[in-house]
């Protein structure tokens, strides 16, 4: 028998050598032998190799969307098992489980997390939120490459202008124009008086 577990945040899988009832004593793929309480199992398995389950999991995952996830969760809390049955529409085997458990985890904007395996699908209000801050994210980093390309081209944007005097003598380092500047600045190897000018 293997299991599924989590530990300082990773999924880690390996056998089991001993079952008490609060604890398990296992051995890790490496070798390495711990003791890892029960409550920390998200799932019991024999096959496929503990070695095996994560890597086939994460191909497996590549299919899953993640806003169609969503879409499919309840509103309720719900362990990501039980989840993974509804979503396959069979009993998910270790593989589908585990890849369902890894697209939850690894979507923290879609999903929350509530304990041990148990997630809540984020409200739409808050889904909408959070993309929306992604998106402006995205638009900034977009104008921060494309200020950069300008000053390592030695031409300077149309946004640093009314800047110049702050960016040098006080810089916001907050600010996109100001990171766009010291990105310049690394990549040409000039100070950033130099680059200006």
């Amino acid at each position: 028998m293997h299991v599924l577990f989590e530990e300082d945040g990773t999924f880690k899988t390996a056998t089991v050598l001993a079952d008490n009832d609060s604890s398990l004593q296992v051995e890790t793929a490496s070798g390495k032998r711990a003791k890892i309480k029960s409550a920390n199992v998200l799932l019991r398995f024999s096959a496929p190799s503990p070695g095996e389950l994560l890597s086939q999991a994460e191909a497996a995952g590549q299919d899953i969307d993640t806003p169609f996830l969503w879409e499919c969760a309840s509103d309720d809390e719900f362990l990501f098992s039980d989840f993974a049955d509804d979503y396959f529409g069979h009993k998910a085997s270790p593989v589908e489980a585990t890849a369902l458990l890894q697209a939850l985890h690894s979507a923290p904007i879609y999903f929350h997390r509530k304990g041990k395996g148990r997630f809540r699908k984020a409200p739409p209000d808050i889904l909408a939120a959070a993309l929306a801050g992604l998106e402006k994210k995205r638009q900034q980093a977009l104008t921060i490459e494309r200020m950069v390309a300008e000053l390592t081209a030695f031409t300077l944007p149309p946004e640093l202008k009314p800047l110049l005097d702050q960016l040098l003598y006080k810089p916001d380092r907050n600010r996109p124009e100001t990171k766009a500047l010291e990105s310049a600045c690394a990549e040409t190897g000039l100070s950033a008086l130099h680059l200006l000018d």
